[in-house]
């Protein structure tokens, strides 16, 4: 894949994770809210 022409990849941290695990992140509602 494309991950071998990268010294580093990134996840994302943590944000990423509770994405991941279905969890809200206040700032995405947030984005979401503005466009209503």
């Amino acid at each position: 894949g494309v991950a071998q022409n990268f010294t580093h990849v990134s996840t994302g941290g943590g944000a990423a994770l509770e994405l991941i695990a279905g969890k809200k992140l206040v700032a995405i509602e947030k984005l979401e809210a503005l466009k209503k």
